[in-house]
């Protein structure tokens, strides 16, 4: 069985493609990433946190998200919004995982 680190290693992989796709549905400040991706998962893709927020980090740093701050009723809430270069971004990854998906399960036969 994998350990936990081997387990959010691997997870690493495919987590900027989701991230994107589910910002490019609305504008998400990060908890809401992170309950959405577990949701939709159906628990199976639960990452920390600190790993989520460096992520959003290098997507701002690369243009591909920018982010805007919001006053709540109790605490400002940072939302994160696709760019069209994250959207070009994200084409391209998605046209990647098919093809790379489709060539995993030709490997081991599934």
């Amino acid at each position: 069985m994998l350990s936990d680190k081997e387990l959010a290693e691997f997870k690493r992989g495919p987590l900027q493609m989701l991230v994107l796709f589910l910002l490019k549905e609305a504008d998400k400040y990060g908890y809401q990433l992170n309950q959405e991706l577990k949701r939709r998962s159906n628990g199976n893709f639960v990452v920390a946190g600190s790993v989520l927020y460096i992520v959003l980090y290098r997507l701002e740093e690369k243009g591909y998200v920018s982010k805007r701050k919001e006053e709540g009723v109790k605490k400002a809430h940072v939302f994160y919004h696709l760019e069209p270069a994250g959207e070009a971004f994200l084409s391209d990854l998605l046209d990647a995982y098919h093809a790379m998906s489709a060539g995993v399960q030709s490997v081991i036969g599934e």
